[in-house]
């Protein structure tokens, strides 16, 4: 997969949102957003097989 293109893909899709503050450190490299998915589309994901 390539990255840009999922994250793309991703910001198209409008599904997550960014937590305000929350980032994942302890890597080499600057620290990673957290997101979380959108209330509208919590629902239909749990209901796919396949989840996220």
């Amino acid at each position: 997969i390539n990255k840009v293109s999922f994250r793309r893909k991703v910001d198209e899709l409008a599904m997550l949102d960014p937590v305000p503050g929350a980032l994942q450190t302890g890597g080499a490299h600057r620290p990673a957003q957290l997101y979380r998915v959108r209330p509208a589309y919590r629902r239909s994901l749990s209901l796919s097989a396949r989840g996220l």
